[in-house]
Order: structure tokens, then sequence, then C-alpha cells
């Protein structure tokens, strides 16, 4: 049997230093949130392993999330979006660098973080292949891994992501992940939710709740 996990994503961390999208301002933890979880997390690794994913390309990835993940011994995939490189309170390409040389993966996010089910099959080679080759380009590593921006997919976005090389894709659809897994289903981490509530995110699920979360997830493969 696969060894389950779980993955916990996050956004970003401390002071915004970009004007946010709206709804994007509850996924920014704050500084001792963030320290906080990845402890916990760090303490729980002989119990269930966990996987940290970064999304949106702010410049807390390299400057508060990087640094403090690879101290405490974990390697995160960073999701990038193309479009923001190099833009005010956004990653740029010295940021990537040093991420990766932190130990960090990166990976694609898109490019103008649009919502992958909703556009058409012109639209979708410019959200996942052309930031794929961009990312390459600028990382000289072969991007391998995509997190759906909000975490939206159907069949079509699926197949997509096949066809442009991808061998793992992250949704938002939470609970346990398995290595396999297509997509694998993340739980981001927001403001409001308490240690207690973050903590308990380690614990087994109930079967029932597991089973519930996986039919939901099969069911959105095949709109």
């Amino acid at each position: 049997m696969q060894e389950a996990q779980i993955i916990l994503n996050l956004h970003g961390i401390g002071s915004p230093q970009r004007v946010l999208e709206p709804g994007e301002e509850p996924y920014w933890l704050s500084v001792d949130q963030f320290q906080d979880i990845v402890r916990f997390a760090a303490s729980m690794r002989e119990k269930i392993k966990c996987e940290f994913t970064i999304d949106d390309s702010n410049l807390s990835d390299a400057t508060i999330a990087g640094p403090f993940l690879a101290r405490m011994g974990f390697s995160a995939q960073i999701f990038v979006l193309t479009g923001r490189i190099g833009q005010k309170g956004s990653l740029d390409q010295i940021a990537l660098r040093d991420l990766i040389d932190m130990g960090h993966t990166i990976g694609s996010h898109g490019n103008a973080h649009r919502d992958w089910k909703t556009l058409d099959v012109g639209e979708l080679v410019d959200e996942i292949h052309t930031p794929r080759k961009r990312l390459q380009d600028v990382t000289g590593q072969t991007i391998d891994a995509a997190g759906l921006p909000f975490g939206g997919y159907n069949r079509k976005v699926l197949a997509e992501a096949r066809r442009a090389g991808f061998k793992r894709l992250y949704s938002s659809d939470g609970g346990v992940a398995r290595d396999g897994d297509w997509p694998a289903g993340r739980t981001s981490l927001r403001r409001d939710m308490s240690p207690v509530r973050m903590h308990a995110l380690f614990d087994p699920e109930p079967l029932f709740v597991r089973l519930k979360r996986r039919i939901k997830a099969e069911i959105k493969k095949r709109l």
C-alpha cells in the first residue's frame, strides 16, 4: 500500500509587498503562524509524511518561507506564475535561483493566475505549455510539477497537463494524498485557522471522510 501523506499549501507570509487580488488576503499567514505549523510538521515526521507547496510567486517565498523550511529539513515545491517574475513583491530570477540553492523545487502555477478549467484550448496552451517552457529556460531545470490555480480542474485540464509533460499535479481538494494521485490533494492554510485546527490536519481522517473526498475528486475529473 502506498504511504499516505498530507500536503499543506502556503501562499504569502508576513506583510504583502504588492497589491493583492480580491479574496487573496485571508491566505496570507503571519510569520508566527507559518513557523508554528512548520515546527509542528517536523515534530510529526515519525507519524505522517508532510509536504509543503507554495503558490503565487510572492517574494516572501525567498525571504521567509524558503529559508525556514530548509532550516527545518523540508524541501518545498514552489509554484511560480511566470507573469509575475520580476514584478514588485514577487520572485525574480535571482530569488528563484536562491530557492533552488536552498533545496527547493520550482514548479509552474501558470502565467496570469487564471482558473484553468474556464479556459479554451488556445488559452490552456498559454497557461500550461508556455509557462513550463519559460521556467525551464530560466532555471535550467526540468519543470515536471504544476499547482492548479484556485485548485480548479476538469477532464480537459488534466489531459492538457499530461500533454504538456507534467508528472505531478496538485489541486486544493484537501485530505490525504498518495504517490500517483492525479491530481494530488492539498490543504491551503488560512490566517483564520487556529493552531489547534492546523495541527488537527495531521490526525488520520475517518475512512468515510477520506472516501467522500476521493469521490468528490473523481467527479471533478469527469466534468
